[in-house]
């Protein structure tokens, strides 16, 4: 047999017809691996925080005021909200409100700041301020996928 296998091993077995060397097969492997593992780890480090500052705000006047106890609503809207970030966003800061909703914010101080509100209606608000003096807000209900636009927003900050 010749250097050339025949055309029915490709058939059988395509996926060894990449073009690729096993070396940048295994490389891709390892990036893939380690990128999902960096992935579960910003997830649960954001996870995590929203879950301290839930426990920190649930009695009456946590701010030293008036502030209302986080809802359970509210933190389970941000919770499912968190789970849809992509993992290339800069996590957010997890921000209480006095309301007893949950935000979080994703500030640069060069180029702006991006806020998300969540209140526990199954809805949730965002604002957002650019160096530019570019605003944009609005009013979405909760789904299945992060919005594309609004991560395009947010990477706008982010941008150099």
């Amino acid at each position: 047999m010749s250097g050339i296998l025949p055309a029915e091993y490709f058939r059988i077995l395509p996926h060894y017809n990449t073009g690729v060397s096993a070396e940048s097969k295994m490389l891709a492997s390892i990036h893939d691996d380690f990128n999902q593992t960096v992935s579960k780890t910003i997830s649960c480090q954001r996870l995590t925080e929203l879950n301290e500052v839930f426990l920190e705000c649930l009695d009456e006047g946590w701010d030293g005021y008036n502030a209302r106890p986080l809802s359970i609503a509210s933190y389970t809207d941000a919770l499912n909200f968190l789970r849809l970030i992509p993992t290339n966003i800069y996590a957010p800061d997890i921000v209480p409100e006095p309301s007893g909703g949950n935000g979080l914010e994703w500030v640069s101080f060069d180029t702006g700041r991006f806020v998300f509100r969540f209140c526990g209606r199954g809805t949730f608000a965002y604002a957002g301020i650019f160096k530019s003096g570019a605003r944009v807000r609005g009013i979405e209900p909760m789904s299945n996928s992060f919005p594309k636009e609004l991560k395009d927003f947010i990477a706008r900050l982010y941008r150099k």
